[in-house]
């Protein structure tokens, strides 16, 4: 699932979106099948645009993408000249092949729950920065780099003026929103490779690899 994941830009898309894209990639997998030949195992293809529409379009619209999917492949069969002594074959190998795609669908929804999991535990709520424990780790992991290559880091500890009177007189919603603010400033004009960390109340860090 790290392929899907890295494709962030795809996340723009709408579900509708999506869904069409879904039903278009099945249809195009569908005629290949058909002109391969019944002989040539194809079912695998379908599960590409079930995985890309289950992780970014959601369980539901992967669900629909995967039965589409189980009834192109019975209809690339039939058309691509496979003979059966029954057309129960037929339909019990599609939901066979169904079975398949909705064991994809739920495994790419429990891999999602996985990756929303981990970046609950790397990630501060309220602001979007990186938290406390997980900077920690990572400013630990770039002194041991800095010293084996002797290249230099810079870190900056960053505390919020009166931030306590913002959020006495203005209540804890608009607190927040200067919080997010705040970390939302540093984080577009520092470089990618810097990080930007919450360290607790109106505490900030960060960190700049190869700059001393």
């Amino acid at each position: 699932m790290g392929v899907i994941r890295n494709l962030e830009g795809l996340n723009r898309l709408s579900r509708t979106a999506w869904l069409v894209l879904g039903l278009i990639c099945v249809g195009v997998v569908g005629y290949i099948d058909i002109i391969t030949g019944y002989e040539v195992g194809f079912s695998l293809f379908y599960l590409i645009p079930i995985a890309l529409v289950s992780w970014f379009g959601g369980s539901p619209l992967g669900l629909t993408i995967a039965m589409a999917g189980a009834v192109m492949w019975g209809v690339a069969d039939a058309l691509a000249g496979a003979k059966y002594s029954s057309h129960w074959i037929l339909v019990w190998n599609s939901f066979i092949r169904l079975t398949f795609f909705l064991i994809t669908v739920f495994s790419v929804e429990e891999a999602k729950e996985l990756d929303r999991e981990k970046n609950f535990s790397r990630i501060d709520y309220t602001t979007g920065a990186m938290n406390s424990r997980f900077f920690r780790l990572l400013a630990e992991r770039e002194m041991h780099r800095s010293v084996r290559s002797r290249h230099p880091f810079t870190t900056a500890y960053i505390d919020l003026d009166n931030f306590k009177t913002i959020n006495d007189v203005f209540g804890h919603a608009i607190g927040d929103e200067v919080l997010r603010t705040v970390a939302a400033s540093m984080q577009q004009n520092l470089r990618k490779t810097d990080l930007v960390a919450r360290m607790g109340g109106d505490e900030f860090v960060v960190l700049l690899p190869e700059v001393g």
